[in-house]
């Protein structure tokens, strides 16, 4: 409960208190992000636009007994980098195609 002058606690007031912790929790944030390691992540597949038609050839495949799609032989999703003015999509199962 407040003094007569306003102060709570240990001679901190109310705004004071709330500005302190703030400091510390800030604190405490950054030195943990100081210690936590920077790993890189690859580098994903990319499908991008030739003649304004983004062409990409996924496969079914079977990898460690579960069904996957593939892309240029990584069953990770590609990333597809249409440009402005791309106006054509073509999708190919490479399994499916005579």
């Amino acid at each position: 409960m407040p003094s007569e002058n306003g102060k709570i606690g240990i001679g901190m007031t109310g705004q004071r208190k709330c500005a302190w912790i703030l400091f510390v929790g800030v604190q405490m944030f950054l030195a943990a992000q100081a210690s936590a390691q920077a790993v890189p992540l690859p580098d994903l597949p990319q499908a991008r636009a030739n003649n304004h038609v983004v062409s990409l050839t996924l496969n079914a495949v079977n990898e460690n007994g579960r069904d996957a799609i593939a892309f240029e032989g990584v069953t990770v999703a590609p990333v597809i980098r249409p440009s402005p003015g791309d106006t054509g999509w073509r999708i190919h199962d490479g399994q499916l195609l005579a």
